[in-house]
Order: structure tokens, then sequence, then C-alpha cells
């Protein structure tokens, strides 16, 4: 048996009445006093989590306060913002890898002639300015503009 101030107030007003239409009533009565929050969400936690809790809705009236709140201002952008990043991380990798492959295969054979031409002492200087300059030029012009687009998609997972 409860006694009167040790029970919760919706149970003190059902305990006190004695008919159908008032228990009812009552109920309403309370469902209204709790802003039409009918719904109840159960979850399990250890006793870390709930001591977390408790300890993070110490500002709130109740728990259930702190989390409706915490609900009410959980804002995903960021975390779409971080997958479209790495979507795009992903594109950019397959639209570059062919590109920096062939551009590999090519430096590499400038390189090997290069070296041929300079072990045979037949290295000159228009083959280094029209031959070995072009491609290393054009490597380096195409990497860094895979090192802008990747800065750009770094930014958007930083921010």
């Amino acid at each position: 048996m409860f006694l009167c101030g040790q029970t919760p107030f919706a149970f003190q007003k059902l305990l006190a009445c004695n008919s159908r239409e008032t228990i009812l009533a009552t109920r309403i009565i309370d469902l209204e006093s709790m802003d039409n929050k009918t719904r109840r969400f159960w979850i399990r936690l250890t006793p870390e989590e709930d001591a977390l809790f408790k300890e993070k809705a110490a500002n709130y009236q109740t728990v259930s306060a702190m989390v409706r709140d915490a609900v009410r201002q959980f804002n995903d952008i960021g975390t779409k913002r971080k997958i479209e990043a790495l979507t795009e991380m992903a594109a950019l990798y397959r639209k570059y890898q062919q590109d920096l492959a062939w551009l590999g295969g090519n430096f590499n054979q400038a390189m090997k002639r290069a070296n041929e031409l300079a072990i045979g002492g037949e290295l000159t200087q228009s083959y280094y300015e029209n031959v070995i300059m072009p491609q290393l030029t054009h490597l380096l012009d195409f990497l860094e503009k895979v090192k802008d687009e990747q800065h750009k998609i770094f930014l958007k997972l930083t921010r």
C-alpha cells in the first residue's frame, strides 16, 4: 500500500478515486499536464551510460527533457557533409587513377631513355628541353590539380 507523498502524482489521484468516470477523467487531466507526452521510448544503458545521462541532465528537470532537447538540437548536416566528401574523394581517386598511371608510365619511359643517353654520353640539351621537361611540367601541373581538389575535399571533412 502506498502512503500519500510516496506515490507519484498520477497514482495519488487514481487511489483517491472510486468511480470509473473519475479515473478516466484523472488520466486525461494527467496526460494534458504532461503536454500530451503519451509515448515512451525505452533504451538499455550500462551503469556508466546511466551515470553519464544523469550527469548531462543536471541542468534539466529530467533526463527525458535533456534527451528531447538533444534530439531537437542534433544536426546531421556535418555527417552528411563528411559522407559527401568521402564520396567525392572516391570519385577523385577513380577519375585520376587512370591518368596518374598513364603519366607515370610516360615519365618512366622518358627517364629511362634519359639515363640511357646520359650513360652513353649522348644526353643533349635539346632532348632535356623538348622531351623530359614537357613531361615533367605536365606531371607537376597534374599533381598540383589533384592536390588542390584533395585540399577542397579535406576542408569539407574538417568543417
